[in-house]
C-alpha cells in the first residue's frame, strides 16, 4: 500500500497535472474517536484540472468486444465492489460480453498462474465465439 501511495500518486499527479484525490467531505469511520479522528485528519481538495483530466481514463462500459475481468476479493488497493460497478455500468452488444472473476484471496493481482490461464481461456472462448458466423 505505501508503494502504491507513494509511486502511483506522484505519478497520477504529474501526469494528470495536479493533485486527483481530495478528502474535504470525507467522514472517516471506524476509529474509537471518530469525531477526533474527522477533527484531526488533514484535509485535501483535488485540484480541478487533475479532475478534469481523468475524463479521459474514464470507460464507457459500452463493450463491443469480449472482456473478461479477474479480481481477488481482499485486494486491499482496489476494493472488489469496483467489479460489481463495472457490471452495473456494463452494456455489452455488436458481439461484446462481460465475464467477471472473483477469486477469493487476499492482496492486489494475487493470482495463482492456473487462474489466470483459466480467464485467458475463457476470453479466448468467448472471442472465439462472438466471431462464429450466426
Amino acid at each position: 500500500m505505501l508503494w502504491y501511495n507513494v509511486f502511483a500518486t506522484d505519478d497520477a499527479t504529474v501526469k494528470l497535472g495536479g493533485n486527483p484525490y481530495g478528502n474535504r467531505w470525507r467522514w472517516y469511520t471506524g476509529s474509537l474517536n471518530d469525531v477526533r479522528l474527522n477533527a484531526k485528519v488533514p484535509r485535501f481538495t483535488a485540484d480541478p484540472a487533475a479532475l478534469s483530466a481523468l475524463n479521459a481514463y474514464q470507460t464507457s462500459g459500452n463493450l463491443k468486444k469480449p472482456l473478461v475481468t479477474i479480481h481477488t476479493t481482499g485486494d486491499q488497493i482496489i476494493p472488489f465492489w469496483h467489479e460489481q460497478l463495472y457490471a452495473l455500468k456494463a452494456h455489452p452488444n455488436n458481439g461484446g460480453s462481460l465475464v467477471q472473476i472473483p477469486i477469493f484471496a487476499y492482496g492486489h493481482c494475487s493470482f495463482t498462474t492456473n487462474q489466470l490461464l483459466a480467464a485467458f481461456g475463457i476470453l479466448y472462448l468467448k472471442v472465439n465465439e462472438s466471431s462464429r458466423p450466426g
